[in-house]
C-alpha cells in the first residue's frame, strides 16, 4: 500500500523516513513498503549499497607466490648471478641456482599466503 506523503515521496514503514519511489521497495502483498536500506538490512547484516566483506578479495595463491618469489629473485640476485638460461629463447628458464632460490622464496610466500586463509 503506497503511502505518498509529499509529491513523489513515500514513507518507509520501518524507519518512517520519506523517500522517492526509486529508493523504495513496494510490497503489494503485505503492504510493508520499505526503503531499500531497511528492506536490505532485514535480509542482510550491512546497509544497502555496501558490499559484504568488501575488504576481502579472492586471490590465486600459486600465482601470487610465484610473482612475489620472482620479484624477490630479480631484486636480490640480478646483479650477482645469472637468472635465465637463454635470454634469446621464447621461454625464459631459470638457471639451476636461480631456480633453487626461486623455489625457496616461493615456498615461503605460499606458506604465508595459505596461513592467512579464514
Amino acid at each position: 500500500m503506497k503511502k505518498e506523503i509529499e509529491e513523489n515521496k513515500y514513507i518507509c514503514n520501518s524507519c518512517h523516513e520519506h523517500y522517492p519511489a526509486n529508493e523504495m521497495d513496494f510490497d503489494a502483498e503485505d503492504g510493508s513498503d520499505l526503503c531499500k536500506n531497511c528492506n536490505h538490512i532485514s535480509h542482510n547484516d550491512f546497509p544497502y549499497g555496501e558490499i559484504e566483506n568488501a575488504h576481502e578479495i579472492t586471490i590465486n595463491a600459486v600465482e601470487l607466490a610465484s610473482e612475489l618469489a620472482h620479484t624477490k629473485l630479480i631484486e636480490n640476485w640480478e646483479d650477482s648471478i645469472t637468472i635465465y638460461k637463454d635470454v634469446k629463447s621464447d621461454v625464459l628458464t631459470y638457471t639451476e641456482d636461480a631456480q633453487d632460490l626461486f623455489n625457496e622464496y616461493y615456498d615461503n610466500y605460499y606458506t604465508l599466503i595459505q596461513s592467512t586463509k579464514i
